[in-house]
């Protein structure tokens, strides 16, 4: 029997869209039928509204036991989560199970490595593990993505059990230039659901007199241009009548800062007020259930992704991924990882809301979604209609979840590029792998896998 098993090691709470990725993939998972049953493993450390929406979710078995990877005496807790993790997967009864991390801090990934190091081999558990950071993401770690895949690459016990991808274009090229491995982009998960549930979302459509409902998804953060949208929504609301908005407002303490809080409260009093945006505007104040999420994605005709540019030069996004599928426009940050990745599909628009020409360039950007919403009415409405682009020959052609990952693929294969500095460090890693002492490999993997601020990556 193949199963299925979900690891999440940091600590798990409802606000964000990552969490709104586990109940997707749970989800679609047992929609798919790909696998004969579905598990969860993570930490003890989760919020109540966390807990309660993972006693919903469709899987077999749940383990909350492991300790939560943190990193103050990053040693003495990355080897107690391993252990944890080992026992909790030794315990699944199965024999052929593909464990799924995504996003993992470099401690998380060096506590699976770790968990996996000592698994007997006739054990077929494999790791999928898909990257959307570099290693200057996590600075406040000392060791680096980049050279725990590299240990991982040359530790026998090890490199047949993971398969590693990249979630958008500019990481993918970030990675091969400091591991030598070209990973697959896989975007992901794809919902079945969401796809044929909106391929009727065009037809008969008029934006001058159908609603022309605008989305933004995920938590409400600076980083991810929120601050911004209330100018933004008042200058598109004056100069397109038809358009509402669906906002999602919620954030976690750590990123309710003042400015999301006085965005929200204006974003409030705008649709209260006399202004274009009266009675236009609905917020969503808490973490959207799986159900409620899909069904305003289904709805929306655009998806706003006004992430600044500093923060995803070399980032991916899983919302906008999401609206593809939902057959939305997405509006992204110009020179973005987004950009670069989404720009060969048919709907996406480069605009930038942070630009001081603002209320002059919102004519530009009606006139773009007007077009768009003309080609995508003028289309064919079938299935095969909307194949209209690389992307979505892709999703038609493999209408699965990321967990179909064949299972014969080589999770290193091709070659590496030739460096001095890291054949060096490779070398020293290839000789901590040979070791077999377990303290003594522990303080060799984490002293060699640490951040070289003298000589960064």
């Amino acid at each position: 029997m193949s199963h299925f098993c979900y690891l999440e090691l940091e600590r798990l709470n409802a606000h964000g869209h990552h969490f709104n990725l586990i109940e997707s993939i749970l989800t679609d998972v047992r929609d798919t039928e790909l696998f004969d049953r579905a598990y969860f493993i993570g930490n003890a450390d989760a919020d109540t509204e966390a807990r309660a929406r993972l006693a919903r979710l469709p899987f077999a078995g749940v383990s909350t036991t492991i300790p939560r990877v943190h990193y103050p005496n990053e040693q003495i807790n990355i080897v107690a989560v391993a252990e944890a993790l080992r026992r909790a997967i030794l315990e699944l009864p199965t024999d052929d199970l593909l464990l799924f991390s995504s996003m993992p801090s470099p401690y998380v990934l060096l506590a699976i490595a770790l968990a996996l190091r000592t698994v007997p081999s006739e054990r077929k558990i494999r790791c999928l593990v898909r990257f959307a950071m570099t290693d200057e993401e996590w600075t406040w770690y000392e060791s680096r993505l980049s050279a725990i895949i590299n240990y991982i690459s040359v530790t026998e016990t090890l490199r047949d059990r993971f398969i590693f991808t990249m979630e958008s274009v500019r990481l993918q090229e970030y990675y091969l230039e400091r591991t030598g491995y070209l990973f697959p982009i896989q975007f992901g998960p794809i919902s079945r659901t969401l796809v044929l549930t909106t391929r009727d979302k065009w037809a008969g459509y008029d934006i001058d007199r159908a609603s022309f409902d605008i989305a933004f998804l995920g938590e409400a953060r600076e980083e991810k241009g929120f601050q911004h949208l209330p100018t933004f929504v008042e200058l598109l609301a004056a100069a397109l009548p038809t358009a509402r908005f669906h906002l999602q407002c919620n954030a976690s303490s750590v990123n309710d800062t003042p400015p999301i809080v006085a965005a929200r409260e204006r974003l409030t009093a705008m649709n209260l007020g006399d202004g274009p945006a009266r009675g236009r505007i609905v917020l969503y104040r808490s973490p959207l259930p799986h159900t409620l999420y899909q069904a305003v994605l289904r709805k929306a005709h655009c998806v706003l992704l006004p992430y600044l540019k500093e923060r995803y030069a070399c980032r991916g996004s899983g919302v906008a991924f999401e609206g593809i599928q939902a057959d939305a426009m997405i509006v992204v940050t110009g020179d973005t990882d987004l950009e670069v990745t989404f720009n060969l599909c048919p709907g996406t628009i480069a605009f930038d809301v942070t630009r001081p020409d603002l209320p002059s360039a919102i004519p530009d950007l009606v006139a773009a979604l007007r077009r768009e919403a003309a080609r995508k009415h003028a289309r064919p409405h079938d299935d095969l209609g909307r194949c209209d682009h690389l992307l979505f020959q892709r999703i038609f052609r493999d209408l699965t979840t990321l967990a179909g990952m064949p299972r014969d693929i080589h999770p290193l294969s091709g070659s590496r590029s030739a460096d001095a500095r890291r054949d060096r460090e490779l070398a020293d890693l290839r000789g901590c792998a040979a070791e077999t002492g377990e303290d003594r490999h522990f303080d060799r993997v984490f002293a060699l896998t640490k951040r070289r601020f003298d000589a960064p990556m």
